[in-house]
């Protein structure tokens, strides 16, 4: 089975929407970093430049939070949520320590400009078990007009390399990549798919998407529906009950525990994990109630409506003193 059938096989089980979902089986996300090098008209890091801080989450609390996720038996950490991963100059180091803590299972995405030898050679000699290239356009005229950069040949050039150390290291780490459809490039698609597949183990095209309800289709650059045998049903609007509050303990570079890997805002953010334990947030009454809200079908008032209806209807954040703390 493809490694993007396995994830939705697994966000399919419904045995794993519970109230308590067993912390030990859920995939803890960091967000090192909230800052990015490119401006892909797909994501809304320019809305969230305009009203949310950047910065990077402290080391102390990064180990901490691996340390105590590794305890409760997690084996699965991403290390990027709303940034670029190759921002954080202890990427590699935040690798070996998750690997000495016992974690199996590493992954990252990037847009791979900053993926250059030295920070690849990096990253997988310290253990990363999986890299993904986001990479949203076929050409370089449209991936500059896509991504706000002229890095087209540089992230091709990175991931050929990511192939090429790992047949000399005898490393065995995954190399995947994606490409978020826009109308931008709904005439590259095939280029796309013959460019990057002989590098990768696995390749699938995105809807583009609407991150917890802030992003509408039009915003998101999608304005036509696109069908391709390599796309999956990963769509734009997403089903209740949604897997993220179930399965994932996302956190922002605050240190807040949000409801959404999306919440580039922090509109979801929820608990400060800098006084609070992991486990003891993963289990609170406010995380609960989000949990039933699913369940039942009723997320009327909270960013999960807008995400499922594809709307961006103004909606108050769920912890007022998180959201405004993160602000400018």
């Amino acid at each position: 089975m493809a490694y993007y059938d396995e994830i939705k096989a697994k966000f399919s089980k419904s045995d794993e929407y519970v109230l308590y979902p067993d912390i030990s089986k859920a995939t803890l996300r960091l967000e090192l970093s909230n800052i990015c090098n490119h401006q892909c008209i797909f994501c809304l890091h320019n809305k969230m430049k305009q009203i949310r801080r950047q910065g990077e989450m402290k080391e102390e609390l990064v180990y901490r939070l691996i340390k105590e996720y590794a305890e409760e038996g997690g084996q699965k950490i991403g290390l990027f949520m709303n940034g670029e991963p190759f921002i954080s100059r202890n990427l590699p180091q935040y690798i070996k320590f998750c690997k000495e803590s016992g974690i199996g299972y590493v992954f990252i995405t990037t847009n791979g400009a900053l993926a250059n030898e030295e920070n690849l050679k990096a990253v997988f000699d310290s253990g990363l078990d999986s890299i993904k290239f986001s990479i949203n356009a076929g050409s370089r005229t449209t991936y500059q007009k896509v991504h706000g950069k002229d890095d087209f040949d540089k992230v091709f050039q990175n991931l050929k390399f990511a192939h090429e150390y790992r047949c000399k290291s005898n490393l065995n780490y995954k190399i995947l990549a994606s490409c978020v459809v826009t109308d931008e490039v709904l005439d590259e698609l095939s280029a796309i798919h013959e460019n990057i597949r002989p590098f990768v183990d696995d390749f699938v095209y995105f809807h583009a998407q609407n991150f917890s309800g802030e992003s509408n289709r039009e915003q998101a650059g999608l304005n036509t529906e696109f069908h391709t045998e390599n796309a999956k049903d990963f769509v734009f609007e997403r089903p209740i009950p949604c897997y993220y509050p179930f399965t994932h303990i996302a956190i922002s570079y605050e240190g807040f525990l949000t409801v959404c890997n999306e919440d580039a805002l922090n509109k979801m953010a929820m608990i400060d994990l800098n006084h609070t334990s992991m486990k003891d947030a993963w289990y609170s009454d406010k995380m609960i109630e989000v949990r039933k809200k699913h369940l039942e079908g009723q997320v009327e008032g909270i960013q999960c409506y807008n995400c499922s209806h594809g709307t961006d209807d103004e909606i108050l954040p769920l912890n007022l003193e998180l959201y405004q703390r993160g602000c400018l």
